[in-house]
């Protein structure tokens, strides 16, 4: 552990989405005490606690005497402000709940930010660009709008079979993000916040969009191909050799060739709406690869 304080630190509250987090002063460098971080994202303080004091950021803990929400004296576990990036990066959001994945999300890309300018400037400003929403306590629907929704999105996806609701649930999140211009749905406005519900609560939520497709049974290359039939031979998961049609419509290239066919000027053609769900996969995939 780092060092122990028995003088009693004055701490600042400061405001973040629904909920509040301290920061405290030790000669001069801004401290984070790090239990309201790890409640406000949702995750277990004990659980965290230990990693904290015996992983690598064990060496810079600090515990300070320092005043809570409720008036009263606590000694907590603080981390220096420039360290609780790193240590916010180190909560992998792909191996948390996935009810908790949202929350942990918006926390790594704000949190800190937030921090840094209560600190530097006194109060907790907007960080983001102009004409997007605050995320003081009062702007956004925060943690609590975000738990109630997904509530709702767990009751729509409660009747698929268990190993589909996950992929049901991620299509969900990703077209209300779509249809409110929101990176997370924390970020949705205030004042949307019966809209979202009922647009959740609206969603149709089809079993057979999720389920994986069948493989279709093998069978033989004609004779006499025409100019248009093309088939597809391989080598299925029981090592059985397997020939299906290709559709007309079809096209077999690697994830390079269909970048390239996709965006050059004669290349295949996509409708406006498969381009749209391809970029939200998309972005999909590279925000769980970075927040891994």
């Amino acid at each position: 552990m780092g060092d122990t304080s028995t003088a009693v630190a004055k701490s600042n509250v400061i405001p973040f989405r629904s909920t509040k987090l301290l920061l405290v002063e030790r000669d001069g460098q801004p401290f984070v005490p790090m239990k309201p971080v790890v409640e406000g994202m949702g995750l277990a303080w004990q659980t965290q606690h230990r990693k904290l004091m015996a992983g690598r950021f064990a060496s810079v803990i600090t515990m300070m005497v320092t005043t809570g929400f409720d008036g009263k004296q606590y000694e907590m576990a603080c981390l220096p402000l420039k360290k609780l990036p790193g240590w916010l990066m180190s909560i992998h959001a792909s191996k948390v709940r996935p009810d908790l994945r949202e929350n942990v999300l918006v926390y790594q890309d704000e949190c800190d930010d937030a921090l840094w300018a209560y600190w530097n400037e006194g109060h907790a400003v907007n960080h983001r660009g102009p004409g997007q929403a605050m995320t003081v306590l009062g702007q956004t629907i925060g943690t609590d709008g975000f738990h109630m929704l997904g509530a709702v999105v767990k009751g729509k996806v409660s009747s698929l079979p268990a190993q589909i609701q996950r992929r049901a649930t991620a299509k969900i999140w990703s077209q209300t993000h779509a249809a409110f211009g929101v990176r997370s749905a924390a970020d949705i406005p205030a004042d949307q916040l019966d809209a979202a519900r009922n647009f959740i609560a609206a969603y149709a939520v089809l079993e057979g969009e999720f389920m994986p497709k069948e493989q279709g049974k093998s069978v033989e290359i004609p004779s006499d191909l025409s100019e248009t039939q093309r088939y597809l031979v391989f080598i299925d998961g029981f090592g059985k050799r397997q020939v299906q049609p290709v559709p007309l419509d079809a096209c077999v290239m690697s994830p390079t060739q269909f970048l390239a066919a996709v965006t050059g000027s004669n290349g295949i053609h996509v409708s406006p709406a498969a381009l749209f769900d391809f970029a939200l996969a998309a972005m999909g995939k590279v925000k769980w690869r970075v927040a891994a």
